[in-house]
């Protein structure tokens, strides 16, 4: 992918996130060092805003989500563990 856009002229790449300066115990710093190894220039930017185009879809989508962590919050507390005889 990166040799394509090189060769097709392209100068920035977008890889689309990764840990914040200066916070080396972020969950995302692996993330960040693997994108660094890659010879690419890290730019930060800052701000990241929903643009709401459809109201009705965009609130059953936060609702899911909503629903969807309280239900992988109640599995992970209930998980039972057993052990063989």
């Amino acid at each position: 992918m990166f040799s394509r856009a090189r060769d097709n002229g392209f100068l920035y790449c977008d890889l689309m996130g990764g840990a914040p300066t200066g916070f080396p115990k972020h969950h995302l710093t692996s993330v960040s060092e693997f994108k660094e190894s890659l010879g690419w220039i890290k730019i930060e930017q800052y701000g990241s805003y929903d643009l709401v185009l459809n109201p009705v879809l965009y609130n059953l989508f936060k609702l899911y989500h909503k629903l969807r962590k309280k239900e992988k919050k109640y599995y992970s507390h209930t998980k039972r563990s057993y052990r063989s005889i």
